[in-house]
């Protein structure tokens, strides 16, 4: 289940795919100046601080954290140039994608972003491809 997103009367409304995310690097990220080769994508329940700390990362399982590879697309942005699903194992409140390396560092993080919704949650969070933008670290040079 993803946060609620409106209300119908008293009913609450929750977030459909197809989905949609922006992640900002971390700290961690910036400080590195880069994101790595080895990266992942998870969900999160709850948000992260502006540290990437904080949220409670769902178990992994080989659907809820996933291999992905960056392909630019813009200046300002990288992009997965595939669609990314997870199936979800009941429905948890999932809030945020989050970004990580091979030993499970935070690299960015972004809110779920859905223009539909229903009365009913789902159990899926589908990604169609380059529909999640990662920015990119900016050199402090």
């Amino acid at each position: 289940m993803t946060i609620c997103s409106a209300y119908y009367g008293d009913t609450p409304r929750y977030m459909h795919s197809p989905f949609n995310a922006e992640l900002a690097p971390t700290p961690l990220a910036n400080l590195a100046g880069e994101y790595g080769v080895e990266l992942y994508l998870g969900l999160l329940l709850g948000t992260p601080n502006v540290d990437g700390i904080g949220g409670i990362e769902l178990p992994h399982h080989d659907q809820l954290k996933q291999r992905i590879e960056l392909s630019p697309r813009s200046s300002r942005d990288w992009t997965i140039p595939r669609p990314v699903v997870f199936e979800l194992d009941g429905t948890p409140m999932v809030k945020t994608l989050v970004l990580t390396d091979g030993s499970g560092n935070r690299l960015a993080y972004g809110v779920l972003r859905s223009g539909r919704s229903a009365v009913f949650p789902t159990d899926r969070i589908a990604f169609p491809s380059h529909q999640i933008l990662i920015r990119r670290i900016r050199s402090s040079q």
